[in-house]
This record gives structure tokens, C-alpha cells and sequence, in this order.
């Protein structure tokens, strides 16, 4: 702890101090901002339900009630599981609630598991420990039910969905290298590449970003030069800014501009033409993703 500090301990102070702002727009934002009750409870929750399904949880509450007097000195599995709690505690007050952060914490609470399970007889370590391993192959396959995770109480941990630790991959994906192609045979060597409204995917697909993050990424990857205004779509900015509206405009459908001023219009006042359209169907996501560049006068 001490070296951890002295090393990190001052970059951690200064990142603090910067990102103030951050932290405090963060605690009025957040989707889940229901009360502190419900803010206390999204660790715990995510731990009862995610790390473990409750069915488990339920077996080692009885197993603990059940099992026979430990053979070693003490309760040895006290140690971990109090680091476990201390380290669930210290996440607490952090304004956004990303459930991925108690990974750290789970080797802790694996070990108090084993260390529960070493003064119970084999015949209930390996009942219990069959049970995991079903529990985990069901939830890989996706047929788990009993055994496997709940989101009690995690429905409104983001702005749209319920986080999940894992989904199975989204097959086919989207046709990113023919958006790619198109948006820079638009745009030219380097351009400004932004949208009306980034498109988000429905929760029954996947639980992320919208478009323009992963579309950021992806143009990077793939050395575009094209700057990606990711997270400044014109809903998002609630307007062009003084830089006015983008060099290619992706839009997911026909383009619609508003009669109105020209810093509420998100066609920015001007005519565009559409040079490309890259359609893409899923059951649990349709997208008509089109490119628009301004029309000449």
C-alpha cells in the first residue's frame, strides 16, 4: 500500500483536481441517480447477481449454516471476504457504476470461497462444485435460467440497458469496412465526419456504445484521416457549434431538414446530396445508414 502510493499517489491527486468537473457532472447525470439507497446498492447488487447467480449464492449461505466445525485455526476465509468488502466500499462513491470494476475484487472472494469450502466434506465439494461448473456452461450456451445472473435493481445502470458481464457476439456485424470505404471516398484525404444522431443499438442486440464510438475506433484502425465527431452528434452538441455542420453527414435513413434558423436546422441551412447508402438488417437491429455531402450552389 505504502509503495502503491508513493508512486501513484500523486498522479491519482492530479487527476482528481482535473477531472472535478467530470466527477461532479457525472453524480447529477447519472441515469441511475434514483436516490443514495439505490446509488449504495449498485456494488452489492452486481455482486449478489452478476459475479455469481443467487441460486450459488443460496448454496454457499447454507453450506456456511451447514457445514461441519473448521479443522484450522479461526475462520481463515474471514480475510479475504473482508478484503472483498473493503474493496466493494471504497467503489461506493464512485459517480459512475461500471460493474467491471469488482473484477479486482472477485480472486478475493474466490479464494474466501475456497478456503469455505476446504472444511466441508468431499462429497459436498464436489456436488458444489458440479453445480458451478453447470451453471457456467449453461450461462456460455445461453440456457441457463436458475442458474444463471439476475439484474434485479441493475435495469437502469446506463442510459439504455442493463450492463451485462459477457453477451455472445453479434453475428453477422456491421459492414464496417464498405461504411469506411464510402465515408472517405466522400470526404476526401482528411475530413470532419459527423451526424445528426449517432445511432445506438437496442438493448436486445448489444449493450454499448452508439455508432460514432466504435466507428472512431474503426476508421483509425483502418488509418483514415477523418476526424469523427464521436460524441458531438448535432442532437448531442444541440447544434453544429461555430465549426457549422460536418464535411460528410451520416444519417440512418433519409435526411430531414427542419424549417427553422439555421443553428436549430440540423442540415446547417445548406442542401445536401447523398453519395452513398449502406443498408444493414438484423432481427434485433435495422440500420439504413446513409453519407451526405453538402450539394454545390
Amino acid at each position: 500500500a505504502a509503495v502503491a502510493a508513493a508512486v501513484a499517489g500523486p498522479w491519482v491527486v492530479r487527476r482528481l483536481a482535473a477531472d472535478a468537473a467530470y466527477l461532479g457532472a457525472s453524480a447529477g447525470a447519472n441515469p441511475d441517480a434514483v436516490g443514495p439507497l439505490h446509488q449504495a446498492l449498485i456494488y452489492p447488487l452486481a455482486l449478489a447477481q452478476q459475479a455469481l447467480p443467487p441460486a450459488i449464492w443460496i448454496v454457499i449461505l447454507a453450506i456456511l449454516v451447514l457445514r461441519r466445525a473448521p479443522t484450522g485455526p479461526g475462520r481463515p476465509w474471514l480475510v479475504p471476504a473482508a478484503i472483498l468488502g473493503v474493496g466493494v466500499l471504497l467503489l461506493l462513491p464512485i459517480p459512475k457504476k461500471y460493474p467491471r470494476l469488482l473484477l479486482g475484487l472477485l480472486p478475493f472472494g474466490a479464494v474466501a470461497l475456497g478456503l469455505v469450502l476446504a472444511d466441508v466434506r468431499p462429497r459436498v465439494q464436489a456436488a458444489f462444485l458440479a453445480m458451478l461448473a453447470a451453471s457456467l456452461l449453461l450461462w456460455s450456451f445461453g440456457g441457463a435460467r436458475l442458474l444463471g445472473p439476475t439484474e434485479v435493481g441493475l435495469t437502469d445502470l446506463d442510459e439504455r440497458c442493463a450492463q451485462r458481464w459477457s453477451t455472445t457476439p453479434s453475428r453477422p456485424g456491421i459492414p464496417w469496412k464498405a461504411l469506411i470505404r464510402a465515408a472517405d471516398a466522400a470526404g476526401g484525404a482528411s475530413y470532419r465526419l459527423g451526424a445528426v444522431a449517432w445511432p445506438s443499438p437496442p438493448c436486445a442486440y448489444q449493450t454499448s456504445h452508439d455508432l460514432g464510438e466504435h466507428l472512431r475506433i474503426r476508421m483509425r484502425r483502418a488509418g483514415s484521416e477523418a476526424d469523427v465527431q464521436a460524441g458531438a452528434s448535432f442532437d448531442q452538441a444541440r447544434g453544429w457549434g461555430p465549426a457549422g455542420p460536418p464535411d460528410v453527414l451520416l444519417h440512418d435513413g433519409p435526411l430531414v431538414c427542419a424549417e427553422s434558423p439555421p443553428g436549430a436546422d440540423p442540415c446547417g441551412g445548406r442542401r445536401w446530396r447523398q453519395v452513398a447508402q449502406v443498408p444493414w438488417t438484423h432481427p434485433d437491429w435495422q440500420l439504413d445508414l446513409r453519407l451526405s455531402v453538402p450539394a454545390p450552389p
